[in-house]
This record gives structure tokens, C-alpha cells and sequence, in this order.
């Protein structure tokens, strides 16, 4: 793995990816591309520190995953292997990628960042990603303002414009809502094991989308939104999430799923704890002709 820190962003160029984050023989798991978007932002916190012990500030906080859209882009299915041959592998895993990790301008608490990730030898536009964070004290598990020194290093006048062209879709997801009362829906309880959580036993934000995608597959094999064949028969075009609790190593939880009224290959997730909504979630699938609705 190369790394290249420039001013304002990082670059990850990527050999191979894990193939133990393929499902199926045919497509990369959610919480691997998640994971992936994930390394990019560890590169871009150690940024951070280096610009913090270079000013002589300190660089003492934690940082909460609010919000993320991943969108998948059509030159990522491509490479894929043959569905009906289970002896293939994903091309993906071997393709060399190169990742872009811009930092947009940050606010007193929060910072957003946009995330391209490339085939390095083609220079194809293949996911794009867009997240939200929010500073946070760990001691006391609040927001906490971001020093002068970084506000003004990332400040709208010293960022260099991002290219945004490959952003095909709006933003969704980002403000929390209700499942609707007489909506058709499908649920499945899961614990949260140890692959599920990070080092501080708090669930990883990568393995919501797992747990949606379980949820989802359940539904599908069981037929309740009239939709045949498996999971991997539809690939994924935008993944949205909102984080809104956290959920700790043992915790039973249950992902609830549902078709969104107004578009037949949209759906929607709530993930709950006694009741309490801890993640929301919305799925948008390419339409497939070999599927039915």
C-alpha cells in the first residue's frame, strides 16, 4: 500500500484487496468497501496529527461517524466475475485501485470529506463516497470544538476546489425519520459479535451495512417484496447511512427493512436496540432485467 499526504488530502494507491470480504464468489461484501472508505479516513486523522504536532497544538479527541453515502459506480461491476461460474473470483479484489481522500472545509465541530476511488491503470471512476463526522471529547463524549489552527488551515479560502464530477447522486439519508405505518416490511434479529466491533468494543460503522445487507437477503430469499432469484442477482448503486446511537459488543439487535413507496429499487433500514432506532440506513439498487418487481 502507498500513501501520499498532500496539503490538503491523501492519496492511497492499493494493490489487492481482502478476499475474504467476498461473498458469494461474485460481489464484494458492503462493510468491505465500507472498511476501505474507513482506511482512507484513519490516513486522513493521521494528516490531521501531523498538522497539529507541527503548530504545536494538541490533537486529543475521537471522531463519530454521522452520516455516509457510498454510490457504486456502473465501471465497478465490469470487472466482475461470471455468476453462474462459482470457481471465479471478483477482478475487483486484484484491481489496483488509487484512492483520493479530499477534506472539504470544517465547521466548529464537524468536518466533511468526499473520497474517489480509481482503477490506477485505466483512471476510471469506479465508488464515491461522501462522509460527515463529528469531533468528539473522549472523555466526556461530547462535542468538541475543533482548535484555530485547523479551522483556518481548512478554511474555504486555503482549500483547493475538489472535483466533483463524479458525483452522480443527491444525498439521502441524512435526517432520521419513521417507518411508515402500513408499509409491507421484513425484520431480522442479530447480535453484535466480535467481528462486528472495533477496538473500544463499540459496533464498527462498517458492519451496519452488513447487517442491512443480511436483512435484505433474508427478505429476498423468503420472497416478501415479490423479488426472485438472491441478493447477488442485484448490485448496489448507493449505500446511505445516518448514525444516530451506539451499540456495544453482546447487544441483541434487530435490522428492519422496507421498499420505499416511491421507488421500486430503493430500500430502507431502520437498525434498533429496545426499540431505539441506532442506525439508518437506505439501499438503492441498478435495475436488472433478470429481476422481477
Amino acid at each position: 500500500m502507498e500513501i501520499v499526504f498532500g496539503k490538503h488530502h491523501c492519496e492511497i494507491g492499493i494493490k489487492h484487496l481482502d478476499y475474504g470480504q467476498v461473498i458469494g464468489g461474485v460481489r464484494y461484501a458492503p462493510s468491505g468497501l465500507l472498511k476501505l472508505l474507513e482506511m482512507g479516513r484513519a490516513v486522513g486523522s493521521e494528516l490531521f496529527r501531523r498538522l497539529c504536532d507541527s503548530a504545536g497544538e494538541e490533537h486529543n479527541h475521537m471522531i463519530f461517524l454521522k452520516w455516509q453515502q457510498v454510490e457504486i459506480l456502473p465501471s465497478f461491476y465490469k470487472k466482475e466475475a461470471d455468476p453462474d461460474d462459482p470457481t471465479t473470483s471478483i477482478d475487483f479484489v486484484n484491481q489496483k485501485k488509487r484512492m483520493f481522500h479530499f477534506f472539504l472545509p470544517i465547521s466548529n465541530t464537524s468536518r466533511r470529506i468526499e473520497n474517489w476511488v480509481f482503477d490506477s491503470g485505466t483512471g476510471t471512476p469506479i465508488m464515491t463516497a461522501s462522509v460527515l463526522s463529528v469531533n468528539i471529547n473522549p472523555e466526556t463524549r461530547r462535542p468538541l470544538r475543533f482548535n484555530n489552527y485547523l479551522k483556518n488551515y481548512f478554511s474555504p479560502k486555503n482549500l483547493s476546489s475538489a472535483n466533483m464530477q463524479f458525483q452522480k447522486l443527491p444525498p439521502s439519508c441524512m435526517s432520521e425519520y419513521k417507518m411508515p405505518d402500513s408499509v409491507l416490511f421484513h425484520s431480522l434479529p442479530t447480535q453484535i459479535t466480535v467481528r462486528y466491533v472495533d477496538r473500544n468494543g463499540h459496533t464498527n460503522q462498517s458492519a451496519y451495512g452488513d447487517i442491512c445487507y443480511n436483512c435484505l437477503a433474508d427478505a429476498i430469499s423468503k420472497k416478501v417484496f415479490f423479488l426472485f432469484g438472491s441478493i447477488f442477482d442485484y448490485k448496489i448503486r448507493r449505500m446511505s447511512f445516518l448514525y444516530l446511537k451506539e451499540s456495544l459488543l453482546g447487544d441483541k439487535v434487530e435490522a428492519i427493512v422496507w421498499q420505499d413507496e416511491s421507488h421500486n429499487w430503493k430500500f430502507k433500514f431502520h437498525i434498533k436496540k429496545d426499540g431505539i432506532v441506532l442506525c439508518q440506513a437506505e439501499f438503492m439498487f441498478y435495475p436488472e432485467l433478470k429481476a422481477k418487481i
